[in-house]
């Protein structure tokens, strides 16, 4: 440690752990001098030997005696158990290794390229060893159970045995998940002790799982209930998100998922923090900032819970906006960000987006070692409608044709996210690929449906079509544009041929 000036007199530092691991213990206070207060002292902490295997991590706060007021910077301190495998855990588990390749994913692909034939199946084969993240969206996954060809110990294994160093798994089935949804595919409702369920039948059994030791060298990353906490932010105004604000359940029940996890040596948390289209604006941002926060420091570990937020998970978002990179740029006599399109949210891109959000919650006090994950699977945007420049052209200064000339995202709509028309592959997984940013992946698989394209569902289901999966209805979160989704989608998860044949021929880079 050292001062960020210099001290009018003999200032003191004092430390004291505030969270976690109370096996962890800090030295005494570092005494600082107007002669010597930018040489940096060393703080240790030594942790007590015990059997258990978890590495355990604890966040203490360091103070100066001379400053009034709040002064305290929040840091982590995270010990490597000698009980555990070497090398666990890493700051970044995507760094270094290679990710699991989903076999049954892998088979889907297969069936697209024989079905599609010519150059277009040799696309599609190339794409057939990229790592994609395994969705835990019922208990049956976890499991085993009717409809689920390889449960989560059966996934795990595939992947020691194909010796990858990662596995990506998404949890998503918090009770009356996706409020937002007409109709939502929930399995669990928090009238129907759905919360209780929830922890004894969905997480305490992932927990059994992961937490095996033939395991212990993997780095098992997962990105903690999509859409939650998004949806109780913007959805103030739908009785079914009112419900779920009422009953609690989302928020206890993410905070009982980070309790079970956090402690596992080679398990990474990302919780999901909506993306640019969606939270971007300054109180959504704001208040999402906020509530990340607030769950974060509700677990027993606090900081130490949390390893980083996951955004754009299952959207079109592009990562970045090459020809929009300004979203104060003045055209015509208006903010490029006050276009229609954008309709005044400066986030254009989810780069931008995850690094913002990520700075504002280390402000709030979350360890500065949290980083994020970007789901590119679905946000390339190629094809023939890729723009080559931006802004130019016909039109002048007119400032909603500039956007519509230098945007890559074509949806007539930035909040349409079900089977969207247009889109592509991006970026393949890669680790590191920007400051502050653990990895691009492929959360959502390419091909698997967002939801039944409407208008009727298949014979036998006893569910309603989402009228955002309808291609012959409008947006209703904005009636005047088009839902922009596919036509003969199949059921939510289920494999949408058309769907990823459009997705490969329109990938950015191109396979």
């Amino acid at each position: 440690m050292r001062l960020s000036a210099r001290p009018s007199r003999d200032t003191i530092v004092g430390t004291a752990r505030v969270q976690g691991d109370t096996d962890l213990v800090g030295s005494t206070p570092l005494t600082f001098t107007p002669d010597n207060w930018d040489v940096p002292q060393n703080f240790v902490v030594t942790a007590a030997e015990d059997s258990d295997t978890d590495s355990g991590r604890a966040t203490f706060d360091s103070r100066s005696s001379q400053i009034s007021g709040s002064s305290a910077v929040l840091w982590t301190a995270v010990e490597q158990d000698n009980d555990t495998t070497p090398g666990v855990p890493v700051d970044n588990p995507f760094a270094g290794v290679s990710g699991y390749v989903n076999p049954d994913w892998t088979a889907n692909v297969e069936s697209s390229a024989v079905t599609a034939g010519g150059t277009a199946a040799e696309r599609m084969r190339r794409l057939k060893t990229v790592p994609t993240a395994v969705w835990l969206d019922r208990i049956a996954k976890v499991t085993g159970g009717s409809g689920v060809t390889r449960n989560l110990e059966a996934h795990l294994d595939a992947a020691v045995a194909q010796g990858a160093g990662y596995v990506t798994l998404v949890l998503y089935n918090l009770p009356d998940k996706d409020c937002l949804s007409l109709v939502s595919p929930a399995e669990l409702h928090a009238q129907e002790n759905g919360l209780n369920r929830y922890k004894t039948e969905f997480i305490d059994p992932i927990v059994s799982v992961i937490s095996q030791a033939k395991y212990a060298g993997l780095r098992i990353a997962t990105v903690v209930e999509p859409r939650s906490l998004a949806s109780l932010i913007t959805g103030v105004h739908y009785i079914s998100c009112e419900q779920v604000v009422q009953s609690g359940a989302y928020l206890s029940g993410l905070r009982y998922a980070l309790d079970r996890l956090a402690p596992l040596p080679n398990v990474y948390t990302y919780l999901d923090a909506g993306h640019a289209g969606w939270i971007g604006w300054d109180a959504n941002f704001a208040a999402m900032a906020s509530l990340i926060t607030d769950v974060v420091r509700g677990t027993t570990q606090g900081a130490a819970s949390l390893d980083g937020i996951a955004t754009n998970v299952a959207d079109y978002i592009p990562t970045e906006e090459p020809y929009l990179p300004d979203p104060y740029l003045m055209i015509g006599g208006a903010p490029v960000r006050s276009a229609t399109f954008y309709e005044w949210n400066p986030y254009f891109d989810e780069r931008d987006y995850a690094t913002a959000m990520r700075n504002a919650l280390i402000q709030r006090g979350l360890s500065s070692t949290i980083g994020a994950v970007i789901d590119t699977s679905r946000n390339g945007w190629g094809g023939p409608d890729r723009p080559g420049s931006g802004g130019g052209g016909e039109g002048g200064d007119n400032l909603n044709d500039y956007v519509d000339r230098s945007r890559l995202d074509r949806r007539p709509y930035r909040f349409s996210w079900c089977n969207q028309k247009g889109a592509g592959i991006g970026a393949r997984p890669v680790a590191s690929p920007f400051s502050g940013v653990d990895a691009l992946l492929w959360i959502k698989p390419p091909g698997e449906s967002d939801g039944a394209g409407g208008p009727l569902m298949p014979p036998g289901s006893s569910r309603l079509v989402d009228r955002m999966c309808d291609p012959y209805e409008n947006n209703r979160f904005n009636p005047s544009v088009p839902t922009n989704a596919l036509p003969n989608a199949p059921m939510y998860g289920d494999w949408h041929h058309d769907q990823f044949a459009m997705l490969v021929e329109n990938a950015f880079p191109a396979p």
